[in-house]
């Protein structure tokens, strides 16, 4: 478990419950569950914990938080009742007397950041932890596979960037100095004031006969050469424990950090230490209003006397998240603030640095799957979305006009349908929403009435009219079940004009044509291909015409409805086989992709360019979409050939598709060798021919959408 190695360690524990029924080891399994970022499993085990006597407190509350984490919020409740119980006087009481209301607060605060993940990540197979150095940051980054496609380690590069109010552009990255030598996994970097002496984060030289890798603090001076000196240790650091994650505050005097040492709070606590008498003083434990049984770390001390930190002992969206806490003038820890999505997720953030105003900046997240950098920029305004609504079909209005008298704010047509609203602080507006054959609609908002990102919709009655349509229901293709909220966009042929609907809330629609056009029709959704229609509908000026139709539409990630046997029976309209494995991990659905290759070779036989075309139009269809494109081999052969075959074949795709167009950002090369078979042919067992050929195979799958 400390060495982070958590698959592995959940197989040493379930062989040991095999032997023994130990509370223990099933607290512990929880745990590695819930750090594997398997929460489903990790529910199962702590609800058999908490049945059994003398359950501590700290096990309720991460029980809590796997069951938000499921999105099981009312059953969470009661089990943070139960924590509350045995720790009444807790400092996290606030927020977990309503954790439902508190979580959704977290996940409403989208308006005031605006999150960008940054090209410099392209470059890199991570890049985390970010530091204001010169005209530029100083951050820890793993450069991509080398010839024999190993792995290398965190080293610290510099890049200089230029922002302003629309745009973020980065010089070339190269590694931060020479001087420093070649320890390994150096990062989380911080510098003097003067920029004179850096602080940073690197595995201990001295490793314990455990084996584990512990972390330390060094630090080096820069010499009136412009050289670094050799890496000088803090006289806190230690063989036991870890020390890491520096952080100086503006005038150099403090220095933060992250530890485990004895003493704390459990888990890992932030420390900090006085530069007085021309050395470092004995660390200081921030006490509980900071630190808790969990893990804090990654502090950033901003000039406003703001602490910025990650955790995920405090309640959040899951994994760790950020939090900021200010200090008073008494030198006393207020109370504990999480910054809310979308600077923080479902997944791990942390590593937050940001300019003086706090108006932009930069974070590490693990929400695209590896660990990479996000640039942010902080609304100073409040700003929502309004759109009109017919009062009868309740169906959202495309082309409402909406206008108001008042020079102090600012309306924005993003689509036909929404109007983009910012407002100043503490002031209220009057509006006028109107459509052409509907009665106007006055209404009066106040600023402080409005939550930022919110979308209002105004009920705008019309006169009976009879128009075409095109009416209908959004399918999911596998499931059967409607999809609510569908995005359908309806393209006008002869003059390119676009006009955006919405399915309701039990997947239905309603299209009205206007007269004297056609029209083409084309659905789109989180989650599923978008699905064009290949009907065109023309309608005349002097006729009514009711089209009736279903979409169905192709889903690349698995819903509770579409189990994998119902998924294995299927075809979809892309036309690509569903592959007989599941990702539990994120629960995306992958798909075959019928190519055939010389024995021992990477490049695809002639017969199967007709397939990568089929693809290639999939992922121009769908611009967004960044997928994984994967090569499996069977158990045949040594592990270490096939795992090597796989990737080339799986990079000799993406280098054709990169060729055809699609940006390298959207495409993933992976080949997993025969470590992820869809039937049991491991190494050992006998199987059949076809067996094998089931497991030799290339896919695709869906990993995200670019933000």
């Amino acid at each position: 478990m400390e060495s982070l190695n958590y698959s592995e360690a959940i197989d040493i524990y379930h062989k040991i419950l095999d032997k023994d029924d130990l509370p223990e080891v099933k607290i512990a399994l929880a745990n590695a569950y819930v750090k594997n970022k398997d929460y489903q499993a990790a529910e199962e085990w702590f609800s058999q914990v908490i049945e059994l006597p003398g359950t501590k407190a700290t096990t309720y509350f991460q029980y809590g938080k796997v069951l938000l984490q499921n999105d099981k919020c009312e059953t969470a409740q009661k089990v943070f009742n139960e924590f509350l119980k045995l720790k009444p006087f807790d400092l996290r009481k606030p927020t977990l007397k309503n954790v439902c209301q508190h979580t959704q607060q977290l996940k409403a605060n989208s308006g005031e950041y605006v999150i960008k993940d940054i090209i410099l990540n392209n470059y890199f197979i991570e890049a985390l932890a970010p530091a204001y150095y010169k005209n530029g940051i100083v951050f820890g980054a793993i450069k991509p596979l080398d010839s024999l496609g190993n792995r290398g380690l965190f080293d610290l590069y510099f890049v200089d960037f230029t922002e302003t109010a629309d745009n973020l552009t980065f010089g070339e990255a190269e590694k931060f100095s020479l001087d420093l030598g070649n320890t390994s996994n150096r990062a989380i970097a911080t510098f003097t004031p003067d920029q004179k002496e850096i602080y940073f984060t690197q595995n201990q030289t001295d490793a314990t006969n455990s084996g584990i890798i512990r972390l330390e603090i060094v630090f080096s001076i820069n010499y009136e050469t412009g050289q670094w000196s050799k890496l000088l240790p803090l006289p806190f650091n230690n063989a036991n424990y870890s020390v890491a994650h520096p952080s100086l505050s503006a005038d150099g005097n403090r220095l933060f950090f992250s530890s485990d040492m004895p003493g704390g709070f459990g888990g890992k606590d932030i420390y900090v230490a006085s530069w007085e008498n021309g050395q470092w003083q004995e660390p200081v434990n921030l006490g509980p209003t900071v630190n808790t049984d969990a893990d804090e770390m990654y502090p950033y001390f901003h000039s406003s006397n703001k602490l910025f930190f990650s955790s995920d002992g405090h309640l959040g969206l899951g994994g760790q998240d950020i939090f900021m806490v200010t200090e008073n003038e008494n030198g006393l820890w207020e109370n504990v603030v999480n910054l809310g999505y979308p600077v923080n997720s479902a997944y791990d953030d942390f590593g937050i640095i940001m300019n003086d105003d706090e108006s932009s900046g930069f974070f590490t997240s693990n929400r695209k799957g590896l660990d990479r950098i996000f640039h942010f920029n902080r609304n100073t305004e409040k700003t929502f979305w309004m759109a009109g609504v017919d009062e009868e079909s309740e169906l959202v209005l495309s082309d409402m006009e909406l206008t108001t008298s008042s020079n102090n704010i600012s309306i924005e047509s993003t689509s036909d349908r929404f109007h983009k609203v910012t407002l100043e602080k503490n002031d209220c507006y009057d509006f006028l929403a109107g459509k052409q054959g509907y009665i106007p609609e006055d209404i009066r908002m106040c600023n402080k009435d409005i939550t930022a990102g919110d979308t209002l919709y105004l009920l705008i009655q019309k006169e009976l009219q009879l128009v075409s349509q095109i009416k209908g229901m959004v399918v999911d293709q596998f499931s059967g079940k409607p999809i609510v909220n569908a995005s359908l966009m309806l393209t006008n042929t002869n003059t390119g004009s676009v006009r955006e609907f919405v399915s309701n809330d039990t997947g239905q629609f309603v299209i009205e044509l206007p007269g004297d056009n056609c029209y083409s029709l084309k659905a789109s959704k989180q989650d599923f291909f978008t699905k064009k229609i290949d009907q065109t509908y023309c309608v005349e000026s002097q006729e009514v015409r009711n089209f009736l139709m279903d979409i169905y539409m192709q889903p690349f990630k698995r819903t509770a409805e579409a189990t994998p046997d119902l998924l294995a029976s299927k075809t979809g309209d892309t036309g690509f086989e569903i592959s007989q494995k599941v990702y539990e991990e994120d629960n995306s659905v992958a798909y075959l992709l019928n190519l055939y290759y010389d024995s021992g070779r990477a490049s695809v036989r002639k017969e199967g360019i007709a397939e990568l075309e089929k693809l290639l139009a999939l992922l121009k269809e769908n611009p967004d979409i960044i997928v994984e494109i994967s090569s499996h081999t069977d158990s045949k052969g040594k592990k270490v050939m096939n795992e090597k075959l796989s990737h080339r074949r799986a990079n000799a795709i993406v280098k054709y598709l990169i060729y055809k167009g699609i940006p390298s950002d959207r495409l993933v090369a992976i080949g997993y060798g025969e470590t992820k078979p869809v039937n049991g042919c491991v190494d050992g067992v006998e199987c059949s021919e076809e067996d094998h050929q089931l497991n030799r195979r290339t896919e695709f799958r869906v990993l995200g959408v670019k933000e």
